[in-house]
């Protein structure tokens, strides 16, 4: 195809460079990050006149094989001060075809142009507010003249912490204060401490959209940067994507095709990656969850339409396990959701969640959510913000860009009432759970343990019971009371899972799997959790698999 196209090029000089050996070809990047034919051609020429000649002609006479793919195209590379005023054209470019509410001006080679004719926009610009701040002088006006600047504009943003006292407004700026926000404020002081992030469906995280992403997060200074879809496989080399002053947590793909998760957080918060298995969901589901400062970041990707329920079960069990009055939970990811968006609102209402994500992120679709707590400025002092960004564009998904804000308390103020996510049983009736119980059929549970015990019977053994939970004593935030205590009719159904349990161990010795111990521990663990019976579950943890202490822990069930 190279060959081809500098023939029709018609040029001297472009024929002999290439007849020298001066123009070279190769696929970009060297490994293979995407599926197979998906890294583009990158060409190299032996001066920027040679590139100007080429790109000019193949714009105007495009190869055959470029007209067999229509959706091909071709661009030149930028340097470092190229991208941030690429990108500073394109936030201009869409500024003004916001004011106007049509495609006017586009960017083409580090120019603003004017069309022809005006086109409709692809997409809804957000109504957000654009801050006098964020234009500098520097910034370039609407042109037609090829005009670039030596140096690209470089405004750096830095993350501000507000400490309020009696209606005065102060900013502080040095890492100390960002800190430790609490170690010189006295009684009656409060400070605001702001988290920034982005997320994005990447669509293959190639080494080209991994300097753009880079970039952004230099820029913006942002504190975790969540990526789902990054075609990552286990011989991916990982650390290529490595990012100066972050943690990166992944996830590599099982398919073929799509998957892959990727977190990075500075190093500065301490991040940890917490292990929750996700079973009953379906094969395209992934999820990264990841926990520092008061934050929980949770990235799900694409759960099946029909087990949306399963996929609101395991977010139950993260709200559970780790979210109080001093942590804010964060689900950003592709659900994929545009389909069925009304009922899964609904049940986000009756587990005290919302979306705040309003604005559509890929051809008029709202696929990619932020879910946290509703009412936050009265549970846990939080608010949470999210917003497309149009001048972006790295993939055909929209990045969102989130913003946290929580306020940190002095030492000397009183602690707030502590919260929980679990489940209510103030309303229990025993009457409404046993006709429930009756509702269950207990034969697939028998012929289950005889062909797949730990997976197939714990899976249609908890489907069930958090259905008929469900239905008496929902899971809601509520205050965390120490004194409370489950009811008889949840001990019997224990002593009943207990009875299920035995069998499959009895199952699994008269079968000499003695080493599935450990998992049949791991799963008493993870159903356990629901219960907050702190003691019992320490005695599980004592167990370390041994079948005799195991067995006689499960009587207290």
């Amino acid at each position: 195809m190279l060959r081809e196209a500098i023939t029709a090029c018609n040029n001297q000089q472009l024929s002999e460079s290439y007849a020298n050996g001066h123009i070279t070809t190769k696929r970009h990047p060297d490994y293979r990050a995407g599926p197979k034919g998906y890294r583009p051609l990158k060409d190299m020429f032996e001066s920027q006149t040679h590139r100007d000649i080429f790109l000019r002609s193949l714009r105007r006479y495009r190869p055959s094989k470029m007209q067999s793919f229509p959706h091909s195209y071709t661009q030149c590379d930028y340097t470092a001060d190229e991208l941030k005023y690429d990108r500073i054209l394109c936030r201009r470019a869409g500024q003004e075809n916001e004011k106007f509410g049509v495609t006017r001006f586009v960017v083409r080679d580090l120019q603003i142009k004017q069309l022809k004719n005006d086109r409709p926009l692809s997409r809804p610009f957000p109504t957000r507010n654009i801050s006098p701040d964020s234009i500098t002088d520097n910034q370039p006006s609407i042109s037609i003249n090829n005009e670039t600047p030596s140096n690209a504009v470089n405004k750096p943003t830095s993350r501000n912490v507000t400490v309020r006292k009696k209606g005065e407004v102060k900013r502080c700026t040095k890492k100390s204060d960002l800190q430790h926000p609490t170690s010189k404020w006295g009684k009656g002081e409060e400070a605001v401490a702001t988290i920034t992030g982005m997320f994005i469906n990447a669509r293959s995280l190639t080494h080209e959209k991994f300097l753009e992403i880079c970039g952004i997060m230099k820029e913006k200074e942002l504190d975790f940067f969540a990526v789902c879809e990054t075609w990552f496989h286990k011989n991916t080399p990982l650390h290529l994507f490595n990012v100066e002053g972050f943690d990166m947590f992944t996830n590599c793909r099982e398919k073929v095709k799509g998957g892959g998760t990727l977190i990075w957080v500075k190093q500065k918060h301490r991040a940890k990656q917490l292990n929750y298995t996700v079973k009953g969901i379906g094969s395209t589901y992934e999820q990264i969850v990841v926990k520092f400062q008061r934050i929980i970041l949770a990235t799900p990707y694409r759960p099946e339409k029909s087990r949306m329920e399963n996929t609101l079960s395991n977010w139950d069990i993260i709200l559970g396990n780790e979210c109080s009055a001093a942590t804010v939970p964060l689900f950003t990811g592709d659900l994929n959701s545009n389909p069925e968006l009304r009922p899964l609102l609904d049940q986000l209402k009756s587990r005290n969640l919302k979306n705040y994500q309003l604005c559509n992120t890929r051809y008029g679709n709202l696929l990619d959510v932020c879910i946290s707590f509703k009412d936050q400025s009265q549970q846990i002092n939080t608010s949470v913000t999210s917003q497309a960004l149009t001048e972006l564009y790295i993939s055909d998904h929209l990045p969102i860009r989130i913003t946290i804000k929580y306020k940190t308390r002095s030492q000397k103020t009183s602690d707030p009432p502590h919260y929980t996510c679990g489940r209510n049983w103030e309303d229990f009736s025993s009457k409404t759970y046993s006709s429930q119980l009756t509702k269950i059929d207990w034969q697939p549970y028998e012929q289950a343990i005889l062909r797949n015990p730990l997976s197939e019977a714990c899976k249609l053994f908890n489907e069930n019971m958090h259905a008929a939970l469900n239905a008496v004593a929902p899971v809601e935030v509520r205050l965390r009371r120490h004194d409370q205590y489950l009811p008889v009719e949840i001990r019997r159904w224990m002593s009943q899972r207990n009875r299920l349990l035995k069998r499959t161990y009895q199952h699994l010795k008269n079968e000499g799997l003695r080493s599935d111990l450990r998992r049949i521990r791991n799963s008493v663990i993870s159903l356990r959790r629901e219960f907050e019976e702190k003691k019992v579950f320490q005695k599980v943890g004592k167990c370390e698999g041994n079948p005799a202490k195991l067995w006689r822990v499960l009587k207290y069930f």
